[in-house]
């Protein structure tokens, strides 16, 4: 008797397969050249023989895979960590708004009901309408007294003359006046001399915010700051044409 080298079972010396386990002692030619009676048992059954369990390679294969693709994204996690972040992109600046040039940024247009209210707002007190129907406040900007002329066309806002009671010096406040107008609107155009009084001018600014903006010195030693809007030169036509009329008529001796 000998033990089976598969199963260990006591099997006969001379035995070609086990009678336990099926197993071949053979190798399969010289096992299917013998009768049936020298396999043994179980090949005078007729029994099949099953060969030795393994370990299927398909399973194998796909062990391998999964291995290799956890290490590559592990891989690729650490390269995303310790790559430096993209350089954030500049937010886009929107282009600046045009420059409004209008005293204490009252609108054009606006109903003189309105523009006495906001004056108002802002410390002014109404004094006298004139005969041409501009509305007169008084007041004052930073500590200095002003007078403000708020010019109407058919009742709305369309030009304001800002006075800076002279006090001293004309020159001296016109340069301080100067000063203050280009920290709000930037620096001035130009600079020039008519009828032996400087005038200083800035740009007019584009489409609803347009406005002519200068500043000179009048007769009496002040400092006036005129905000004229486009709707003005139509108004100033037609003033100067009332004017010569009354001045033909002898209806009234103000030319504007």
């Amino acid at each position: 008797m000998k033990p089976c080298p598969f199963c260990a079972e006591s099997i006969q010396d001379a035995a070609i397969k086990c009678r336990y386990c099926g197993s071949l002692l053979v190798p399969e030619e010289l096992a299917a050249s013998l009768p049936p009676d020298e396999g043994g048992a179980g090949a005078r059954a007729g029994a099949n023989p099953r060969p030795p369990q393994r370990f299927p390679l398909l399973w194998i294969g796909v062990a391998v895979g999964c291995v290799i693709a956890a290490l590559v994204g592990v891989a690729l996690l650490l390269r995303a960590l310790s790559s430096p972040p993209p350089p954030a992109q500049a937010a886009a600046v929107p282009p600046p708004a045009p420059v409004s040039h209008r005293f204490m940024d009252i609108a054009w247009n606006t109903p003189a009901n309105e523009v006495a209210a906001q004056l108002a707002s802002r410390g002014f007190r109404f004094t006298e309408q004139d005969e041409e129907g501009d509305h007169v406040f008084q007041g004052d900007i930073d500590g200095h007294p002003v007078v403000v002329i708020a010019m109407l066309a058919r009742g709305a806002l369309v030009k304001t003359i800002v006075i800076m009671v002279g006090q001293g010096d004309p020159a001296k406040l016109y340069a301080d006046t100067n000063r203050r107008l280009t920290s709000q609107y930037g620096a001035a155009e130009s600079t020039a001399t008519s009828a032996g009084q400087p005038v200083t001018r800035w740009s007019s600014g584009e489409g609803a915010a347009r406005t002519r903006l200068w500043t000179t010195i009048t007769d009496r030693g002040d400092v006036a700051i005129h905000y004229e809007s486009d709707l003005w030169q139509a108004e100033a036509r037609r003033r100067r044409t009332g004017a010569a009329t009354r001045e033909r008529t002898g209806d009234g001796d103000r030319a504007v």
